[in-house]
């Protein structure tokens, strides 16, 4: 998958939580913000509902057998991981900040944890490695013309002096 192809699947994700020509992200508010209960319920699927990460969350599901809430957690911090520093979040009182999001997924062993994980976040893994080679590349770059002119530089000092010796 081209890095162009995930910018766009990321962008599609996002693009209910958008603002039109802004790089800030709207959060539907919520009614209840009660995070004093430690019960513990199921992911909430339905907030994905027509979007690609239920897209991917089913596909998962079918294909791999991994559970669709797992592919979808997955889904949903490979997204955060992608958005970087491109998006903003405004939150309570009107603060801006990132949208980092932390997941922890916990199963036994052989339900799929690493097949959902490498299979999500092979787009920006790749993207990833594409940039990191760029930056390698343009580094070993300005190294050898650093050398060059380095080079240059020594010999002209050099061809100084011995020009003032002669004079």
């Amino acid at each position: 998958m081209s890095t162009d192809n995930s910018l766009s699947i990321l962008e599609k994700s996002l693009s209910p939580f958008v603002e039109e020509d802004s790089p800030n992200i709207k959060i539907p508010e919520t009614t209840n913000r009660n995070t004093e209960t430690t019960e513990s319920s199921p992911f909430p699927m339905e907030v994905f509902e027509g979007t690609i990460i239920e897209e991917l969350a089913v596909e998962s599901e079918r294909v791999f057998k991994v559970p669709k809430s797992m592919a979808a957690m997955t889904a949903l911090a490979v997204l955060s991981a992608a958005c970087g520093k491109h998006y903003t979040i405004t939150g309570a009182h009107a603060k801006d900040s990132y949208p980092n999001v932390y997941v922890m997924i916990a199963a036994k062993s052989g339900t799929g944890k690493s097949l959902a994980f490498d299979l999500l976040a092979k787009p920006i893994v790749e993207a990833s490695s594409e940039k990191e080679k760029k930056y390698e590349d343009t580094r070993n770059e300005d190294l050898t013309r650093a050398d060059v002119l380095g080079d240059q530089y020594k010999g002209m000092r050099k061809d100084l002096v011995t020009l003032a010796k002669q004079s």
